[in-house]
């Protein structure tokens, strides 16, 4: 493709545009016929559109910050918080593995370029603020950062997404230059860094070109979040590159937050920052869900490379705890905020941030034997993080109709558009969802690092959920949604029916697990009709085809009810297996968990269009 235009005004540290190309994704395609559930792959396409649409044209591609249904019009806008979206970036090009599509190309070739610019003659990576004036307006969240960066600014917590993208371009386009990039920068950050032996931290979050870290005690919590941020995107370069000084300081700055000294976590890997009395709180705040299951993360894929048994116990603690606050495990329900009754306003919405990251959790300590989480993450998935991603919009119109005056006028007008706004969005995750319903806060809907977060998880969820092993020959199925891949194609039709085909490209075995809601009893696997020899390994019933056949695996699945106690109130729901598919009340703006055509026990079909590729970006 021709480069597109680029804005001479936002000045880069570096002026020009080493020469770079785009992935390419090479796989095969077909046509088929499959059951209309859940389908990873039609995520993903949605989830480009939403990633990519939702960008400024005329500033090199960089998003808008936050989108407002609640305006009349609805609006999108820039603020300093455009910085969150260099968590877009890795997940944009990765999820065109599961369907290949080419659409905003531009987006991407703007993207890489941008990376490109930003690295110094010090290693470090900089985010010009010449030419983008909305950096230096601090919308929401930014009082703790009201400094003078001059033309550059150095952003600690982005650089780990810096990082993870640069590796993810490497993977994918086998360009050396990338892998340089993230030496040098990995290497300058090392030099940077408070380094205390045991562990290491860094005063402040953002720095001006050249600025360094000046040891004057322990930082504050507030300026603690970013380096974690860092910390988990160095050990996803560790994984994918094999950097050796990424890991090592990816460990110090773990050690930091796994030693009590982040403020995040407590002395029995609880959740902070809880007040000690629970009837008030303290100067920092309520809780903040998303902060703390981060640092989880981070201490978990730390400890995980550097066989830390301490930390990845601290870190499982962390996950535990967070599943038996005020959450509510069946539907996905994480409070964006954790707080005392006093503070009911902090835990009345979720930000699918939280849900995203206990996904994470989830799936790392399964892949990595650690502990048995599937049937989590499949209740999960299926509920709130699917719910949450934004797929009609025309409703979004009627609601700014009728809630437009809660803000007649956008934040800021010369930062702001207005131009088809809630379709750009599709694709995109809400940012303050309540139990029943996606449009939870009543002038906000959508925060970049939010969309980020969520996206970065569907691109490991259609990895994870099934394990290719060539040398024992054995294809397992840990989730039982709709996937191509070059073994099999499995076609799901549950929450229809209690009904996996697993249709095979080749003679191996195939190991599927079955759901928590089936009888192991009343399990069925067989071969075209006819039963096939099968075995119990624990949780996976196992069975071996031939290319050309079809492993179909059935159980009874049918609805109960539950009542389900959210933040002190009670909702009704019907579940199908694990899918939610009513409740009561439910919602008013953009109602949740209304699914009536699953209930009619029959599957219903659609055609769509298969991609298998030739290679998956592993250990991202």
């Amino acid at each position: 493709m021709n480069p597109p235009k680029r804005n001479p005004d936002i000045k880069y540290i570096q002026p020009e545009i080493p020469p770079f190309e785009l992935p390419t994704y090479r796989g095969t395609r077909y046509r088929a016929t499959v059951p209309d559930t859940l389908d990873l792959a039609e995520r993903a396409r949605h989830a480009i559109h939403g990633l990519t649409e939702t960008t400024d044209p005329d500033a090199n591609a960089e998003i808008y910050w936050r989108v407002c249904f609640g305006w009349k019009p609805i609006a999108m806008y820039h603020d300093w918080n455009d910085h969150v979206e260099f968590k877009y970036y890795a997940p944009s090009v990765l999820l065109r593995l599961l369907c290949a599509t080419d659409e905003r190309m531009d987006v991407e070739w703007h993207r890489m370029a941008n990376l490109l610019q930003m690295q110094g003659p010090d290693g470090i990576l900089y985010m010009p603020q010449s030419g983008r004036p909305w950096g230096k307006v601090f919308g929401s969240g930014g009082e703790m950062y009201r400094e003078e960066f001059g033309d550059q600014m150095m952003d600690v917590a982005m650089h780990g997404r810096y990082l993870e993208s640069a590796a993810v371009y490497h993977a994918m386009t086998g360009d050396p230059q990338w892998e340089r990039l993230v030496r040098r920068n990995v290497t300058a950050l090392r030099a940077m860094v408070i380094d205390k032996g045991n562990f290491a931290y860094f005063d402040k979050i953002l720095y001006p070109e050249g600025g360094k870290a000046v040891d004057t005690g322990m930082p504050p919590p507030s300026i603690n979040h970013g380096f974690i941020w860092l910390a988990h995107g160095l050990s996803t370069v560790y994984r994918m590159t094999g950097n050796e000084e990424s890991l090592d300081l990816a460990h110090k700055l773990a050690r930091f937050s796994a030693l009590g000294h982040s403020g995040w976590v407590g002395p029995n890997g609880e959740f902070r920052l809880f007040p000690s009395d629970p009837d008030t709180v303290n100067t920092l705040g309520p809780v903040h869900f998303h902060t703390n299951t981060l640092t989880r993360m981070m201490m978990l894929d730390v400890a995980i490379a550097k066989d830390d048994r301490e930390m990845i116990e601290v870190a499982q603690a962390g996950y535990e705890y967070a599943k038996n606050t005020e959450s509510q495990t069946l539907m996905g329900y994480f409070p964006e905020n954790l707080g005392p009754k006093s503070m009911e306003w902090c835990r009345k919405s979720l930000e699918i941030c939280e849900v995203a990251d206990m996904i994470y959790l989830g799936m790392r300590q399964s892949t990595c034997g650690l502990k048995d989480c599937w049937d989590e993450v499949d209740r999960w998935v299926r509920n709130m993080y699917a719910e949450m991603q934004l797929l009609e919009t025309d409703w979004a119109y009627a609601y700014s109709e009728r809630h437009g005056e809660l803000k007649q006028d956008p934040f800021n007008p010369q930062y702001t558009t207005s131009e088809n706004v809630p379709e750009r969005c599709r694709g995109t995750w809400g940012g303050w969802a309540g139990p029943n319903d996606w449009q939870g806060e009543p002038v906000s809907s959508i925060m970049a690092c939010c969309v980020g977060n969520a996206a970065m998880q569907l691109y490991r969820l259609w990895r994870e959920m099934i394990q290719c092993d060539r040398k024992k020959n054995r294809m397992t199925i840990h989730l039982l949604l709709n996937r191509a891949s070059a073994w099999a194609d499995i076609d799901s039709h549950i929450p229809y029916r209690g009904q996996v085909d697993v249709r095979l490209k080749r003679d191996c075995e195939v190991a599927l697990r079955i759901p928590e809601w089936a009888s192991p009893q009343a399990c069925r696997f067989s071969a075209n009709g006819s039963d096939n020899h099968t075995m119990w390994e624990g949780r996976y019933i196992v069975a071996r085809g031939k290319p050309g056949e079809t492993l179909r695996f059935q159980c009874p699945i049918a609805e109960r009810s539950e009542t389900l106690s959210i933040v002190e109130e009670d909702y009704r729901v019907v579940v199908r297996g694990n899918d939610i598919v009513d409740i009561d009340p439910p919602g008013i703006h953009r109602p949740m968990f209304q699914r009536p055509q699953v209930r009619t026990k029959e599957t219903q079909w659609r055609t769509v269009e298969r991609f298998v590729p030739e290679a998956v970006v592993e250990h991202y």
